[in-house]
């Protein structure tokens, strides 16, 4: 297993998080979410939903090994998806920094705890097995907290949030060994909608109380 895990608590600096025109613009008004800024559980960023995003975010996040592996860099990037989502990493445990450049209409997925699992982690290697790991193991989650632009959602609020990926097979050669590895994983998703041009602060932190674990990463997004 392994276990993504850092509380959300997010400052945008000197600009408004409100939804800008253009691209993926009209998903906004498909639901009221947590915090303003947050794409609502249920809509679409260009077309793809929070399980579409998931599944991709964990291929990304598991899916190289070491060397070259994202997570490990600390080190936003591009998704596979669409040139304008971006994929921001995890801190597995302590505290790190990162900045991130991105354009003005881009959207930024979080993950701000979670639970992954699979074959070469010895969780097992079907869906149905995978899927009662990634169970068990997001109910160790203790906290949660994500505050935007002075808006805070906590736990119970962030629920709506919660997906589990489809089940996947990470290539060879991934973080978890050299061989295919079968792979789910269930996580807060969150998707932060287009900023406004300039600087800003993200900071994430989420706790496994009964694992003693608490990680957290402070993000300087800038928008060109």
């Amino acid at each position: 297993m392994t276990v993504c895990v850092f509380l959300m608590a997010a400052m945008f600096v000197g600009a408004s998080t409100a939804p800008r025109a253009g691209a993926g613009a009209h998903e906004w008004e498909s639901g009221k979410p947590a915090v303003p800024g947050l794409l609502p559980p249920h809509a679409l960023v260009h077309g793809f939903s929070l399980r579409d995003v998931a599944t991709a975010w964990n291929n990304w996040a598991f899916g190289t090994p070491a060397s070259v592996n994202p997570i490990l860099a600390v080190r936003c990037e591009r998704s596979p998806l669409d040139v304008h989502i971006f994929f921001m990493p995890v801190s597995l445990g302590g505290e790190y920094t990162n900045t991130c450049y991105v354009e003005h209409d881009s959207f930024l997925v979080l993950v701000p705890g979670g639970y992954e699992c699979s074959q070469n982690e010895g969780n097992g290697s079907t869906p149905t097995e995978l899927r009662t790991c990634v169970e068990q193991g997001f109910d160790l989650i203790s906290h949660i907290e994500f505050t935007l632009d002075g808006q805070t959602a906590a736990d119970a609020d962030l629920e709506k949030q919660i997906v589990t990926s489809r089940f996947d097979v990470l290539p060879a050669d991934n973080l978890a060994g050299v061989s295919p590895n079968p792979t789910m994983l269930k996580a807060y998703v969150l998707v932060v909608g287009p900023l406004s041009r300039g600087t800003h602060t993200l900071r994430a932190y989420d706790e496994f109380a009964s694992l003693s674990l608490t990680a957290g990463i402070t993000y300087t997004i800038v928008v060109r």
